[in-house]
């Protein structure tokens, strides 16, 4: 007796040309919604209040404009997780920085949609498409692009369409199609190799699969790990001929941390699908919705990701660390999207009339709460630029953010605001990344440990009162100085006289006024607005 799998994996005969057409206009119609869902706030907010984005654009800024920055040396060269770097620096003299970010995001969000919508297609039905395309909307503009990980959500995205691929790939073998799916390959090992391990990863758990449990299946599974054979070859010339490595060691910046059941649970709907912030909590709909249908399917199993492969991918999840700081972060989470397209390739051909119509809201309420938010940080980010005047060309600037979100966000938007006057008044801040091999530029010379990028990023809300700060030494097993805010005042002292000989500029995001008070001793507040204020160093 043939098996559910290897029927379902059996080739089918060829469709009439108007009926592959119309199976394409599907797809591309899905696809489109998807899209449209996901990127309309791109066309309407100023500015892009995606978390890492920023800092990413200023590194290709600096590569285009080494001569101005002495103290970094641009990492030239063909290599992984660097998409994003060679689109702004090629495209940035027409388009601007900023400009050349929003087109690539743009097209992050199509080509994620458009790849949904084609594994949905390479499964079933039309209906099946439109189905699976409404329990996808909130996988589209995930938490990895509001984060500013493009080139991972670009590999990511890459990634779906091979996905599509195998499945056609395993029912029948050809060389055309393998060769797509080595390009593709290649293109995802240049935007981030992360998910194409992971790809590779699944194969070999679908192989396992057939192999233990649906022998019948067995060939359609060696065909696909076949076709990945070239995905795998990249992965480990790459990662022999340029390892990941730190390579300005900073003392104390190592920090390897796993996360505990509850915690897991809950990253796993914040880190991929629940938006910018509790507003877009209604994609909670959607993604119970589709965890529910994935449990309950009766429809025969899919060829990839398969059961043995849903369990491998949760492993990873659950047990790799959260954090091996500094090369990595967020390190465990990079599996969520295989699984949550381990879920949506399961989804059934057909709904009840009243949940179709309740996730066509939630699709739309989802949108429109994300489209909010943006347009409301976007005003936030227009207030924190409004120092550039104020800060002299060429000057050395540490930011000191005192919140980097508004309460309710799942990102933090305001982290690396700073970026702005780092492009459009050739600052110069230690907060860029540069201390990695998978940097676009590195530190001709590290700086000094309290003003490492980790550090300026934490050290403003560690010492953001007495009370807090001593909370903190607390919970790391310190001891606590008698007086607390006597010492509390010491150590802004000692940081603000190490900083006062580097940096003649204080970029200072919503202080409290005993912290600001301290800063004043060493920097005159030149100019405020709002939450933002600027300080220049005392003569």
């Amino acid at each position: 007796m043939i098996s559910a799998r290897a029927a379902a994996e059996t080739p089918a005969r060829p469709q009439p040309l108007l009926t592959s057409v119309s199976r394409l206009a599907v797809v591309a119609q899905a696809g489109l919604a998807l899209w449209l869902l996901a990127a309309w706030p791109l066309f309407v907010v100023k500015y892009l209040p995606h978390e890492d984005l920023p800092g990413h654009v200023v590194s290709a800024f600096i590569v285009n404009n080494i001569s101005s920055f002495p103290e970094y040396a641009a990492a030239h060269g063909f290599r992984t997780n660097s998409a994003f770097l060679h689109w702004v620096c090629a495209t940035s003299h027409w388009l601007g920085y900023m400009g050349a970010a929003r087109v690539f995001l743009a097209a992050v969000l199509a080509i994620t949609a458009l790849g949904y919508a084609f594994l949905l297609h390479t499964f079933g039905s039309p209906r099946r498409v439109w189905i699976g395309s409404l329990l996808a909307a909130p996988l589209v503009h995930h938490w990895f692009v509001l984060m500013g990980m493009l080139n991972f959500s670009l590999s990511f995205a890459i990634c779906v369409w091979i996905l599509g691929l195998l499945v056609r790939q395993r029912a029948r073998w050809s060389y055309p199609r393998a060769s797509a799916i080595a390009v593709l390959s290649a293109l995802a090992w240049f935007a981030h190799s992360f998910p194409l391990v992971i790809l590779v990863m699944v194969a070999i758990a679908d192989l396992a699969h057939a192999y233990l449990r649906d022998r019948p299946a067995l060939v359609a599974a060696v065909r696909e790990a076949v076709a990945l054979v070239p995905a795998l070859v990249m992965v480990v010339l790459g990662l022999l001929l340029a390892p990941v490595q730190e390579l300005a060691h900073i003392p104390g910046a190592e920090n390897t941390t796993w996360l505990g059941l509850p915690e897991l649970v809950v990253r796993g709907f914040s880190n991929f699908v629940l938006g910018p912030s509790v507003w877009s909590g209604v994609a909670l709909i959607s993604a119970l919705t589709l965890i529910v249908l994935a449990v309950r399917a009766r429809d025969p199993r899919p060829p990839i990701l398969s059961t043995t492969a849903v369990v491998a991918l949760a492993v990873c999840y659950s047990c790799v660390p959260f954090a091996v700081s500094p090369v990595w972060a967020n390190f465990n989470t990079r599996f969520l999207p295989f699984l949550w397209v381990a879920l949506l390739v399961r989804v059934p051909a057909k709904l009840p009339r009243r949940l179709t119509g309740l996730l066509v809201c939630a699709a739309l309420a989802g949108s429109a709460t994300s489209g909010v938010w943006m347009m409301r940080r976007s005003a936030d980010i227009e207030e924190f630029r409004s120092g550039l005047s104020h800060v002299e060309k060429g000057a050395k600037l540490l930011p000191l953010l005192f919140s980097v979100k508004s309460p309710g966000d799942n990102i933090e938007p305001f982290i690396h605001a700073w970026a702005y006057y780092a492009m459009e008044r050739d600052t110069s801040t230690d907060m860029i990344w540069a201390s990695r091999s998978v940097d676009a530029i590195h530190y001709r010379v590290a700086p000094p440990t309290r003003f490492h990028h980790d550090y300026i990023q934490n050290s403003p809300r560690t010492l953001f009162s007495a009370e807090r700060w001593c909370a903190t030494l607390m919970r790391g097993a310190t001891l606590v100085p008698e007086d607390c805010r006597g010492a509390w005042e010491k150590e802004w002292r000692s940081y603000l006289k190490s900083a006062s000989e580097r940096f003649s500029y204080v970029l200072i995001w919503d202080p409290p006024v005993p912290a600001l008070a301290l800063i004043e001793e060493s920097y005159a507040i030149v100019h405020r607005q709002g939450r933002l204020l600027i300080g220049k160093r005392r003569s």
